[in-house]
C-alpha cells in the first residue's frame, strides 16, 4: 500500500536530486484561524524550498453564506482553483507534497481537494514544518515562478456527500458517520464556533488528534486498531467535523489503515448541518 505520508527526511532526499525536484509541486498551507493573515507572513518568513503559499480563505475555500449553506469553509469555486494551481505549476505528472504547521489539518485540506480533482500523486509531510525543522533541515525565502502547468481537473463526485443525501442516509444501519471534532465539542458541552452543539444523531466520535502520537500520524496498525471497529460491516463511510477542514485528517488516517472504499466527506459539516432548523441533533444528554 502506498503511503499518504512522506517523512522529512525522504522530502529533504528528493529535493537534493535535481531530477526528483523538477517533478515536485510543494505547496504549503500553513494557516490560522484566530490570525487569517498570520499563514502566509511566516510563509514569507521562510518555508521549504521552492513551495508555494495556497491559503485557506482565499484558495481552499468559497466565502462562507449568511444562510449556513456550505459550511463555514465552502468547498472553492473548482474551475478558478483548476486554474490557480496551473498558474502555479501543477502538472498532471507532477507529485505534490503539502505541509502545515498545524498537525496536517490545513494541508489535509488541500491533499483532499487534489485526490477530489483527480490528482492522486500527492503525499502530506508526517510532523509538518515541525519535522523538517527538528531534522536540522534549512527553509528559504526565495520565492518560486514555475511555468504554467498543464493540470485538468477529473472531478471525483464520489468522495462527498451534500446535506440533502445525507439526512436520508444518517440513519442507515449501513452506514457510519465519523465526527472529527474534539469529544466536548462532539457530547454538546461547550460549542464556540457554530450556531447549537452536539451531532449529527448516530454520529460516532474519533477526533482528528487521536490520529496522531508525537505529532506524527500513528502506525499503521495503530490506525487500524483505531478505525476497523467502527468501519467493519458499513458499505458507506461519511466522514465530517466543523466546518470540512480537520475532517480530512481522519479520511488521511482511514486511508493509511487500508479504508479507501466509499470514504465520503460532508464539507458542509457541523457548521451547516446546525445551522438549518429542520436537522436532528442529539447530545449525551438527549
Amino acid at each position: 500500500m502506498t503511503s499518504n505520508l512522506i517523512s522529512a527526511a525522504e522530502l529533504h532526499q528528493k529535493l537534493l536530486q535535481e531530477a526528483s525536484a523538477g517533478q515536485l509541486c510543494i505547496f504549503d498551507t500553513r494557516f490560522s484561524l484566530k490570525e487569517v493573515h498570520k499563514g502566509y507572513a511566516d510563509y514569507l518568513e521562510g518555508h521549504i524550498a521552492s513551495a508555494q503559499f495556497l491559503d485557506l480563505d482565499k484558495d481552499l475555500s468559497s466565502p462562507a453564506q449568511a444562510n449556513g449553506k456550505g459550511g463555514r469553509h465552502p468547498l472553492a469555486n473548482l474551475e478558478t482553483f483548476e486554474a490557480k494551481l496551473r498558474q502555479l505549476g501543477l502538472n498532471s505528472s507532477s507529485e505534490v507534497i503539502v505541509y502545515d504547521q498545524a498537525n496536517a489539518v490545513f494541508a489535509g485540506r488541500l491533499w483532499w481537494m487534489l485526490k477530489y480533482l483527480g490528482h492522486d500523486n500527492v503525499r502530506v509531510l508526517n510532523g509538518g514544518l515541525d519535522a523538517w525543522l527538528a531534522a536540522g533541515y534549512e527553509l528559504s525565502q526565495d520565492i518560486t515562478q514555475k511555468p504554467v502547468g498543464d493540470f485538468k481537473a477529473r472531478i471525483q463526485n464520489h468522495m462527498t456527500i451534500g446535506i440533502d443525501e445525507l439526512k436520508e442516509k444518517y440513519q442507515d444501519d449501513k452506514v457510519v458517520l465519523i465526527d472529527a471534532r474534539a469529544a466536548q465539542r462532539y457530547r454538546g458541552e461547550v460549542e464556540p464556533l457554530d450556531k447549537l452543539a452536539g451531532h449529527i444523531p448516530g454520529a460516532k466520535n474519533i477526533p482528528f488528534q487521536n490520529n496522531l502520537k508525537d505529532n506524527h500520524y500513528k502506525s499503521v496498525p495503530e490506525l487500524q486498531a483505531d478505525y476497523k471497529p467502527f468501519v467493519e460491516a458499513k458499505d458507506e463511510i461519511i466522514v465530517y467535523c466543523g466546518s470540512g477542514v480537520s475532517a480530512n485528517h481522519n479520511i488521511i488516517a482511514l486511508a493509511e489503515a487500508g479504508i479507501h472504499e466509499n470514504v465520503r466527506l460532508y464539507i458542509g459539516s457541523w457548521s451547516e448541518w446546525s445551522s438549518q432548523d429542520n436537522a436532528p441533533i442529539e447530545t449525551d444528554a438527549s
